[in-house]
């Protein structure tokens, strides 16, 4: 990575460009795995608006694309109405999708996705440029699957350039991503807060490719790169150990379809994260004050 300003990092790698920036919020998703429900998606719309007020002349700039949020975390991450009327006039086209994931333990990746709705509208449109909202980006399976999918439908695909806004990014994911749009000519431009390593097990869930830790061993192709002052309030936080830095982003930010918070998915991950820094010999009294302890730790006995 290229420091190109204070709080501002980038690196060319194939057919991706990608940027990193550091901001006082960014450093807080460092330490924010006690926040849940809406203090967790403030602090995440946050982080990726900073993105949209930095690069803001690239955005306005585009033309012939849609906003592609993938739910449930995507939709907290896109510009509201009254930006989109700022910087383009009006709305642009919106297409949410949702992904269903199963265990392949045939597969390299241990993911396999398919799409349960919104894939065939926004394949019809062929747009050439693709802004994919997502809070979490770990094994690549979602993106990977919806770019091969484009690839699949038409022989010769409209889609020139994919633009990942997600502040937590996975070296897994991104390298599998690179080497998809690289073989098909495909530009990617990645907007981050950093791009952490990705455990093959995950401490709170147990399942592959979850995790975004820091691995001080050296990363294959380069990728990792979590700026200083995040790596520094992460090491201390959680005295090294390889703790996850946003958990379950989706679980932890849940909203029912009613718009209420939805305290099923919510528990899930308190109850997980309690789970996962048992595990690493973190006393959850220390972390997480606030929290109904004695129950969820009934709940992970």
């Amino acid at each position: 990575m290229q420091a190109i300003e204070k709080g501002l990092w980038s690196s060319q790698i194939g057919n991706a460009t990608v940027y990193v920036l550091e901001t006082e919020d960014s450093i807080a998703l460092a330490h924010s795995r006690d926040l849940v429900g809406e203090e967790k998606r403030k602090l995440m719309k946050r982080v990726a608006r900073q993105y949209f007020l930095k690069f803001a002349r690239f955005f306005r700039s585009l033309d012939h694309f849609s906003w592609v949020l993938i739910e449930r975390g995507g939709r907290f991450v896109a510009p509201t109405d009254d930006e989109m009327l700022a910087w383009w006039g009006g709305p642009r086209p919106i297409s949410r999708l949702e992904m269903k994931r199963d265990l392949d333990q045939k597969k390299e990746c241990s993911w396999r996705g398919r799409f349960v709705w919104g894939l065939e509208d926004l394949l019809a449109r062929r747009d050439r440029n693709w802004v994919v909202g997502e809070t979490c980006l770990a094994s690549g399976t979602t993106l990977y699957t919806l770019v091969s999918a484009a690839l699949d439908v038409y022989p010769q695909p409209s889609l020139r350039h994919v633009i990942l806004v997600c502040p937590v990014v996975g070296s897994y994911g991104l390298r599998r991503l690179i080497k998809l749009c690289s073989a098909n000519n495909i530009a990617l431009t990645v907007y981050t807060s950093g791009i952490w390593w990705v455990n093959s097990e995950g401490y709170d869930s147990g399942l592959p490719f979850t995790d975004f830790v820091i691995n001080d061993e050296p990363d294959p192709d380069n990728l990792q790169f979590v700026p200083p002052k995040t790596k520094s309030v992460y090491q201390q936080q959680y005295r090294g150990k390889p703790v996850c830095v946003v958990g379950d982003a989706g679980d932890s930010m849940a909203v029912r379809d009613d718009g209420l918070e939805d305290n099923k998915a919510q528990f899930n991950y308190m109850r997980d994260t309690v789970k996962g820094f048992k595990n690493l010999g973190l006393d959850p009294h220390k972390y997480f004050p606030s929290w109904p302890l004695n129950e969820l730790i009934l709940a992970v006995a």
